[in-house]
């Protein structure tokens, strides 16, 4: 059985350059009482309590904890070279103390300075930028040195100039150092880490202070920065002596400045921080977090200086800011095991965790900390992993034309890992070989696809091998506990499982499925991960509810609410469209913006599923979720990186800016026999109620109240039986300043940026012409255009779904629905569902196969341009299909 989860995690973005990546930066909605920091004892500086480290479940040691359950994440600076990530140490050690003495002239700042090998290189290159901006500023001096150590750095440094004025030179007087450890040896000792500061920041070579007899300093190469602001522990006193009065040094400094503003830590393979080496027992954690700890002694016989000095934990976390310093792989693979979700560590095993969790925390790593695509696949084709899928409503119609399609051709391509299994599970009574006489008719086409394409053996038959039905209750425990026997056998012995769990079912069925699942099927050797597929509630209080109700049995990170559109080749390519092409980049602007189209038209009705659809209608089926996640992809910002939570938060802050949807702004329709009775009307369906009145049409429009698109409509229409199936956006421009009278034509339609989404994957762009020949005159209207299918040499797009569900399985959340994203797409069009239902409004009838009813036209026509010309777009020659530029 799981544990109950803690508060969930929400990130918010960092900052990117080319080769240093800025990952994202984590913070809870309802961040924890305790997280605040309190008073030492004597009232001097912060303090992080052992009380704020909750466990994870009742019963459990005070110290466990998990990365996913901090606060705030830290902002990772994944840097390619060595020059890099010297570079950007330097750099953001020196800003940090620059940002600070520019706050007042009176204020102090205070750093703690580890040792060790790996931070010496950044700091003599930061010695070396300080004496730099001495000369000639320190803008000027950050510039020339990004270009000699890092040239993306100079990106920065330019963002940098913009939020704040950087000082010309460091005032050293006000600028104190203290040790976070030290070795119990002399102070000229070569494993002296005194010895070593004083070397490669100071520029003392023999660690002589420049103003004392026997120094060896070159004046222009030391940095000049008074003895009295050096706390360093006295190592020629007796090791308690020494101790003592390290601990009252750094109580006098703390009593003048009040915090701590800085400290750099490192992490050992041993995952030891400062001298901070676990494992730890619970007594020796609790004297760590004592906030009358400030000073320790601890010992570590494995190395050569066994004795040390360390900063406490809770001094550590009461800093306002904490700078790791990662080099090696060895050590950006113990940082991301710490990291791993799938299985919790504790802060007796990891102190750095507690660091991490007091909050503001970054890290410079070496290699990159990212994730490559070559490591993922590594990782997930690795022998010893492990992969159940579990599809729920297993004999329901998505499971049987969607799931089991999707995981087959990811089968074929190869990106499943070659130990997995897929079982199936519904209440329907059946065997598994009829459950797979349904599901196979829906795989033979990817078969014959992929044999064509070589692959060797019958695909169908080693795919079927893979597969296995259970029937039961979705709301009995015993029934699952069955399912969690089959898992276990399949599972083996494997090192490492990932559990994915597919909710291909209603709504009201979520809860009872994971209680049970989490009650009978918890994986505790791996990853958890679930898949809910929309609706997600009926309006935003019924989501509310459904989202706490799963929270309480999930983790937000577990949770994968999936809306295929966002898995749709042109959906993923808007980001790029957007951000990769300076020519576009101005134009999605209301400067040039005169109105924005999303467009969702089906040929079918719904036939077969009215009795479902008429639960929800139209505006819960695909405005509230589909079109709502294209426009914030056409109207957010540019996100801080390409990180899954950088792109939700822009998303979410498109949302929070959108008021809710007018009724006055709003057309419904429900379509009605067709004009040639071939086609029947929506309550011609017995599953209908004749005196339905819910819409299958809508048309609305919608507003962003930001700088960028006050003013521009984003015109929504979506429609069942309508004469063609066709999902675009259009950015339709404005019209070009007194171009009519400039050309002479009268009629001279706006550039409009067209996304097509389906049927054909396409971006072309409206644009004029001179007409060609000798003796023509005027403009030509034509087109600048992308097929996917015709200019790249694909033999097929992957289908949404085959996307999304290997997404799942790495854990990528970029293209699925987060809770407060959900939140405020509700929140936009539940006022105008709920005065539609209290009014009983009636919607209007449109024949079916037509473009719906003539007061959506009209109120279109308000904000769009429907100026006709001869204009027709088709899709590529190979393509057998033919489609126009019609805006309707």
């Amino acid at each position: 059985m799981r544990p109950p989860p803690p508060v969930a995690p929400e990130r918010e973005p960092s900052d990117s350059d080319e080769d240093c990546l800025r990952i994202r930066n984590l913070r809870t909605r309802q961040p924890l009482d305790n997280m605040e920091g309190s008073q030492s004892a004597s009232g001097v500086f912060q303090t992080f309590s052992v009380g704020s480290l909750q466990p994870l479940a009742s019963g459990a040691p005070v110290a466990t904890r998990g990365i996913f359950d901090i606060p705030e994440r830290p902002r990772e600076v994944s840097c390619r070279t060595e020059e890099a990530f010297v570079a950007h140490g330097a750099y953001l050690l020196l800003s940090c103390i620059q940002r600070k003495l520019a706050e007042s002239g009176y204020a102090k700042v205070v750093v703690g300075l580890s040792g060790g090998s790996t931070p010496l290189p950044i700091y003599t290159a930061l010695r070396h930028l300080a004496l730099s901006a001495a000369e000639q500023g320190f803008a000027r001096a950050a510039s020339d040195f990004a270009s000699d150590w890092s040239p993306s750095l100079q990106q920065q440094i330019e963002e940098d100039e913009q939020r704040r004025h950087l000082g010309a030179e460091v005032d050293w007087s006000r600028v104190y150092f203290f040790l976070v450890d030290e070795r119990y040896v002399p102070p000229d000792h070569p494993d002296s880490n005194q010895l070593k500061i004083r070397q490669h920041l100071l520029g003392q070579p023999n660690g002589v202070a420049c103003d004392r007899e026997g120094a060896a300093c070159d004046p222009d190469e030391a940095l000049h920065i008074p003895e009295a602001n050096l706390i360093f522990p006295d190592t020629t006193l007796p090791l308690d002596e020494c101790i003592v009065r390290y601990h009252s040094a750094l109580l006098e400094l703390l009593s003048s400045t009040q915090s701590i503003d800085l400290v750099t830590l490192g992490l050992g393979p041993d995952a030891h921080i400062a001298s901070i080496f676990p494992p730890l027992s619970e007594e020796q954690l609790k004297e760590q977090m004592n906030p009358t700890s400030v000073v320790l002694h601890t010992r570590q016989d494995r190395f050569p200086v066994s004795d040390r000095i360390t900063i406490s934990l809770q001094l550590l976390c009461g800093a306002h800011k904490k700078l790791f310093f990662l080099k090696g792989e060895e050590k950006i693979r113990l940082w991301r095991e710490m990291q791993d979700n799938s299985r919790p560590k504790t802060v007796l095993e990891h102190p750095a965790l507690a660091v991490l969790q007091s909050g503001n925390v970054r890290v410079v790593a070496s290699p990159p900390l990212d994730v490559d695509e070559v490591r993922m696949q590594q990782e997930l084709r690795d022998r010893n992993t492990f992969l159940s899928v579990i599809i729920l409503g297993a004999s329901g119609d998505l499971a049987q034309k969607k799931t089991y399609r999707a995981l087959f051709s990811l089968f074929c391509e190869g990106l499943l890992p070659p130990a997995f299994q897929i079982v199936g599970y519904a209440r329907s009574k059946m065997t598994f070989e009829q459950l797979w006489e349904k599901i196979v008719p829906g795989m033979k086409p990817l078969s014959s696809f992929f044999c064509r394409k070589g692959s060797s053996g019958n695909l169908l038959s080693q795919f079927k091998s893979h597969c296995t039905y259970v029937s039961g209750q979705y709301d009995s425990t015993e029934d699952f506990g069955e399912l969690a026997k089959v898992l276990a056998k399949a599972e083996g012995g494997a090192k490492h499982v990932g559990r994915l769990l597919y909710l291909a079912l209603p709504p009201e069925v979520y809860l009872p499925s994971v209680r049970s699942y989490c009650h009978a099927c918890w994986n505790e050797n791996g990853w958890n991960r679930v898949i809910v597929e929309k609706p997600f509630g009926r309006d935003l209080e019924t989501s509310d509810k459904l989202a706490a109700s799963i929270m309480t049995l999930l983790q937000e990170r577990e949770i994968f609410r999936i809306d295929h559109y966002l898995g749709k080749e042109m959906a993923l390519s808007l980001i790029a469209l957007r951000f990769a092409n300076v020519a576009f980049m101005p134009l999605f602007h209301r400067n040039y913006v005169h109105s924005v189209r999303i467009t969702f038209k089906e040929e079918g009705g719904t036939w077969g599923r009215g009795g479902y659809f008429n639960n929800y209608g139209i505006i819960r089926d695909v405005m509230q979720n589909h079109m709502i996640q294209l426009l914030t992809l056409v109207a957010m910002e540019r996100p801080a990186s390409l990180k899954d939570d950088d792109i939700r938060d822009e998303k979410v802050k498109v949302l929070k800016q959108m008021p809710p949807v007018k009724l006055s702004e709003t057309v419904l329709g429900q379509f009605t026999k067709s004009a040639d009775g071939k086609l029947l009307g929506y309550t011609d369906d017995e599953t209908v109620p004749d005196d339905s009145k819910t819409a299958t049409f809508c048309t609305c429009v919608l507003w962003i109240n930001n700088e960028r698109w006050n003013g521009v409509p984003f015109i929504f229409k979506a429609g069942k039986a309508l004469e063609s199936k066709k999902t675009e956006v259009r950015v339709q421009l404005r019209e070009a300043p007194a171009g009519d009278s400039f050309f002479g034509e009268p009629n001279l339609t706006p550039n409009e940026l067209v996304i097509l989404v389906q049927p054909h994957e396409a971006v072309y762009l409206k644009i004029h012409t001179k007409k060609p020949g000798l003796l023509s005159s005027g403009l030509q209207p034509t087109e600048l255009d992308l097929s996917v299918m015709d200019r790249f040499d694909v033999d097929r797009l992957p289908d949404a779904y085959e996307r999304l569900i290997l997404d799942v399985v790495r854990g990528d959340k970029q293209n699925f629905v987060r809770t407060d994203e959900l939140r405020e797409a509700w929140r936009i069009f539940t006022p105008l569902l709920h005065e539609i239902e209290e009014n009983q409004v009636e919607p209007m009838p449109y024949p079916a196969g037509s473009s719906g009813p003539q007061a959506s036209y009209e109120l279109i026509q308000k904000y769009y341009s429907y100026k006709q010309n001869s204009y027709t777009w088709s899709p590529p020659v190979k393509r057998e299909c033919s489609a126009t530029d019609s805006a309707e």
